[in-house]
């Protein structure tokens, strides 16, 4: 499995960039791009990173989505979401 970095791109439509991580050089190569319903902003994996879980929200919509992870690629492929209802989160993260 190589590494892999996730930034969420805020703006009127939200994004998130895919970039392989060069673990010598530190050297960040875009690899792809997943468009979202609305900006992204907090994010984090399950302990096996396996998963990617991110909070987005724009100025009336709130949510979680979450996302499987390609360990091939670092490819992401949403597999579920949840309405927050109005709260926009600023950090997510994972329990036992």
């Amino acid at each position: 499995m190589g590494y892999y970095v996730y930034v969420p791109i805020g703006g009127s439509a939200g994004r998130i960039q895919i970039h392989q991580l060069d673990s010598t050089s530190g050297a960040l190569t875009l690899r792809d791009e997943l468009e979202l319903p609305y900006p992204g902003r907090a994010l984090c994996t399950d302990p096996g990173r396996r998963y990617l879980y991110m909070a987005l929200h724009d100025a009336s919509n709130s949510a979680v989505i979450t996302c499987k992870i390609d360990p091939g690629n670092g490819g992401l492929v949403p597999i579920g979401d949840v309405d927050l209802e109005g709260h926009k989160p600023c950090h997510v993260s994972t329990d036992r």
